[in-house]
């Protein structure tokens, strides 16, 4: 029985010969071509013979450039797992129209790590989403993905436990997409992240999600009760009045907002001392946002971005890089076991070495004297 294109599969014992090349260029019909690339794939996994390995990559230059995008979409199924398509030839394939380029994208071995980055750096998020589902993702490729990708890429490759992903490069991820549930979740159910991590996830995620997170990352038991547990410990550190043990982060934000103490100087010292999470409170009460919007903008890589949320919680213009640069030096410094004078040292250096736009140079005095009398 001849195999039809939508049968899917190549019978296994296909052979090449120089009748298959003459077809091609004779037979007008996309079938008829289409049937010669599901064959193809069964066929290049064999043992072939130099002639027959050469005629093998002749027909697949000529089927992938096909005019008919079927047959190029079926010489795309038909080899996407074969370990002896020549590298050209994925390449090419893998820039084509979406049908084709897919599979490649998500299962083809002849891509280089190299290859992939490159690719992904170019193509749109649909394929990037492919790359992030592929058996082995290397940390490199993970980071390109994490920077270029949008949300469901990023979901995506955190699903993917054959994706290597660095520290750094989860970090990052959380800053880009902390806000969005998905991503957050999608990271915590990872067989293995690092404590600072965890430690991170449990003010992102739903209480059944933090389960999880203690269930598998030891230590994380004590992040979780540090989340949930610190507003008491914060009000006195910060007001010198006592408060509640049992009061989370939140609760602590709004005693202070409703009793006029949520001020400049009291938030600043929270992100000196590296409360971010209190900041991120704040930021969110005061501009009477939700704490996910205030939280994703208040990480977002586009300076503009925490603009608009500062300027939005009504905090003081002139003191605005400070903040910034605050917030950078507590994440930069986490569980570094910093006191608060050598964060207050380190800020002091960032600002000093922070090339400002002349529209706000003329702030520099200002916020150095709110350091100082920090």
């Amino acid at each position: 029985m001849t195999m039809t294109p939508t049968e899917g599969t190549a019978p296994k014992g296909a052979m090449l010969d120089a009748s298959v090349v003459q077809r091609l260029i004779e037979d007008p019909s996309a079938a008829g071509r289409s049937e010669v690339a599901l064959r193809l794939g069964a066929a290049l996994d064999q043992k072939l013979n130099p002639t027959e390995r050469a005629l093998a990559e002749q027909i697949l230059v000529l089927l992938a450039r096909d005019a008919e995008v079927q047959v190029r979409a079926s010489l795309a199924q038909s080899i996407k797992n074969s370990p002896s398509v020549p590298r050209k030839v994925a390449l090419k394939l893998a820039q084509d129209v979406e049908k084709v380029a897919f599979p490649i994208l998500r299962f083809s071995q002849s891509l280089t790590e190299e290859d992939l980055v490159a690719i992904v750096n170019e193509i749109g998020d649909p394929g990037r989403e492919q790359v992030a589902q592929r058996a082995v993702v290397s940390r490199r490729l993970s980071a390109t993905l994490i920077e270029m990708g949008d949300e469901a890429t990023v979901t995506r490759l955190m699903r993917n436990h054959g994706a290597d992903v660095d520290d750094h490069s989860l970090d990052h991820a959380l800053d880009k997409f902390g806000g969005q549930h998905a991503v957050a979740e999608a990271m915590a159910y990872r067989p293995s992240i690092p404590l600072s991590i965890a430690r991170r996830l449990v003010s992102l995620v739903a209480d059944e999600i933090k389960l999880q997170i203690v269930k598998t990352q030891p230590g994380a038991a004590e992040a979780v009760d540090a989340i949930n547990m610190s507003g008491g410990k914060v009000l006195k550190r910060l007001t010198g009045e006592g408060g509640d043990a049992k009061d989370d982060v939140g609760t602590t934000v709004l005693r202070l907002h409703k009793d006029g103490k949520l001020t400049s100087p009291v938030i600043l010292r929270a992100l000196v001392h590296g409360d971010v999470v209190f900041f991120e409170a704040s930021l969110a009460i005061s501009a009477g946002v939700p704490l996910l919007s205030a939280r994703r903008l208040a990480h977002d890589p586009n300076p503009q971005a925490f603009a608009a949320i500062y300027a939005k919680a009504g905090f003081p213009k002139e003191e605005m890089v400070l903040f910034r640069l605050a917030l950078t030096v507590a994440k930069e410094t986490a569980y570094g076991g910093l006191s608060f004078e050598e964060r207050k040292k380190k800020l002091l250096e960032r600002l000093m070495t922070t090339k400002l736009p002349p529209n706000l140079a003329a702030d520099m005095g200002a916020m150095l004297t709110t350091l100082e009398a920090l």
